[in-house]
């Protein structure tokens, strides 16, 4: 996706090849990014799918600044991790597509790659030239090297002795305020992410040499540079957890507590969790924003406890891998990844064309089958996230914002403005002869969804229930519960399990709150305002004793458990909970 700003002959559009050495490429681009923000250049910049971060590289603090990836552009990852281009014609065809897009005054290409260049990648860069010049010669080609000089391209071969700095061959231009995309500056990231790829063979010093081809401050780099994301490999050469929290250990001692950083946590066969969450504690505090969990095809699932106590902590969790919605399980890892985005925060999922070579895509949506809510209409809009695409990019958000406000940053479908999910909720409490037929569909639909109760009498108890309420925004249910009168034979069974007789009570339940809601303090604002309503009758719920999370919703609203019991239909004990002002001197309340 092409972010659509206004064209003109001052903007700039950087390409490069892929690279065996992403690292000495990024040099190049972050200095030609530079130069344009001096400059108030607008910039875009292309490149093919290298890693799952690499396209972030030159995120930088200017709204000028934009980076996109090609990412259909028939690339292959060999087993040295190499890029080899196997269909040269349709990355062209991509390129030349964009260009005829965006229409830029300059295109910018990066040129010199390291002497041992195994994978071709100078001579794809000179094709990728000829192939511009001769497909768009009105543009004028701008060849780069990593150390931010250019010549431009014309019928003499490159040398490095006629590679000059930019503003020798740029004029200076006139310093005007450019229009921007209607997206603010709110994702902008404080500075660059700079990828670090730590090998089971890296050490300190190796790691400060890494730091040290970013800058002259080798490991205290202040927040406004930007933010380091530290990669553990894939494979057989793959970065342990601990590992790498030993080669980190000298430079979080020496940076500055300001630096945002985040890290990849491979997931294999015998992966200790529990030793896993005493390492990011001890990371969490020196600036650690992001976790990139990749788990490996064999992995049998994820850490999904260690995952939930993450995210408590404030830490994005961003999950990439293989084919990761392959399995439908309801059940399975796919499924949970798609349902729980207060706690899978965002995701990529390479999936693999059957086309030959084969083709890599990254896929940032669930499939519809394996999502509960699925069936239902979603909110207005994508997650952010989507638009900034990989690990990488959401990093560099967080270096601006913290987790629950990006999370609730979403944008409309045609990705030019930005919105607060959640920011015109609007909370009904009706009866049921108030709830129109489609709307009471949709409430039925919602509980069904949400799999925690049988639906063979869910819409009878509704239209009999006391008090339903909803929570909508732009016409979709966002949560919804109700104040039911429960069936006699379900208060026969309760008082033979309790002994508590609740005859002339209305239980509270069909609870559902979409996904996406989540979070946001829904269900409990639902609960607090049926409590208020019910003047005439008292209320008790039931919540399972493993459900501790309503059961922290249920705290927060003056809820009190009077009895707990083993339900033979659930199979496992359930908690009877009520308003605390409702609670009669004398009775036995369950501790």
């Amino acid at each position: 996706m092409i972010i659509t700003i206004v064209m003109n002959s001052e903007l700039f559009l950087f390409i490069s090849p892929a690279s065996a050495a992403p690292l000495l490429m990024s040099k190049s681009a972050i200095r030609f990014g530079q130069y344009c923000c001096e400059q108030e250049r607008p910039l875009i910049c292309l490149f093919p799918l290298w890693s799952d971060i690499s396209e972030c590289i030159p995120l930088l603090d200017q709204p000028q600044v934009f980076v996109r990836s090609l990412s259909e552009t028939g690339l292959f990852f060999g087993e040295k991790g190499a890029a080899a281009v196997l269909n040269k014609s349709r990355l062209f065809g991509r390129i030349d597509k964009c260009i005829e897009g965006i229409q830029p005054g300059t295109i910018a290409v990066c040129t010199d790659f390291p002497a041992e260049d195994h994978s071709g990648q100078k001579a794809l860069a000179r094709e990728m030239i000829a192939f511009i010049k001769s497909h768009h010669p009105g543009i004028p080609i701008l060849a780069l090297d990593r150390k931010g000089n250019g010549q431009w391209a014309g019928e003499k071969r490159f040398s490095k002795k006629s590679f000059v700095p930019l503003d020798v061959l740029i004029p200076a231009r006139t310093k005007k305020n450019r229009p921007v995309p209607d997206l603010g500056r709110a994702w902008q990231a404080a500075g660059p992410v700079l990828p670090v790829w730590v090998a089971p063979c890296t050490g300190g010093d190796a790691l400060a040499r890494q730091l040290s081809c970013f800058g002259p401050s080798a490991r205290t780099v202040p927040a406004a540079t930007g933010a380091f994301l530290f990669m553990a490999g894939s494979g057989s050469r793959v970065v342990t957890l601990e590992k790498m929290t030993a080669v980190l250990g000298p430079w979080l001692e020496e940076k500055s507590s300001d630096t945002p950083f985040g890290i990849q946590i491979p997931i294999c066969k015998g992966f200790d969790a529990e030793r896993a969450e005493s390492l990011i504690a001890h990371l969490k505090p020196h600036g650690l924003k992001l976790i990139l969990w990749t788990p490996a095809p064999e992995a049998p699932d994820l850490p999904r406890a260690l995952l939930w106590q993450v995210s408590g902590w404030g830490i994005w969790n961003h999950v990439s891998g293989p084919a990761l919605f392959k399995n439908t399980d309801p059940k399975g890892m796919g499924a949970w990844i798609a349902n729980n985005p207060n706690i899978v925060h965002s995701f990529n999922s390479l999936e693999f064309s059957p086309e030959q070579p084969p083709v890599s895509k990254n896929q940032l949506t669930a499939p519809k089958e394996i999502q509960s809510y699925g069936s239902l209409r979603p909110p207005e809009g994508i997650p952010f996230w989507r638009l900034l695409g990989n690990a990488g990019n959401i990093l560099a958000a967080l270096c601006r914002m913290e987790l629950k406000p990006l999370l609730r940053l979403w944008a409309t479908l045609d990705g030019q403005t930005a919105f607060t999910l959640g920011q015109a909720l609007e909370f009904h409490y009706k009866k049921p002869s108030d709830i129109d037929r489609k709307t009471m569909d949709e409430i039925v639909a919602m509980v069904d969804a949400g799999g925690s109760v049988d639906i063979t009498h869910v819409r009878a108890n509704l239209e009999k229930a006391y008090l339903i309420a909803y929570a909508t925004e732009n016409g979709v249910i966002a949560g919804n519960s109700s104040l039911k009168h429960p069936r006699q034979v379900f208060i026969d069974r309760l008082h033979q399990s309790t002994g508590l007789d609740f005859t002339h009570f209305v239980e509270r339940g069909y609870t559902s709150v979409r996904p996406e809601y989540r979070a946001m303090g829904i269900g409990a604002r639902l609960l607090e305002g049926l409590t208020l309503r019910a003047t005439d009758v008292k209320v008790f719920s039931l919540i399972s004793e493993d459900n501790l999370a309503t059961q922290k919703i249920a705290i927060r609203n003056k809820t009190r458990k009077i009895a707990v019991y083993f339900s033979d239909k659930v199979g496992k004990k359930m908690g009877v909970w009520m308003p605390e002002h409702m609670i009669e001197d004398g009775w036995e309340v369950d501790s």
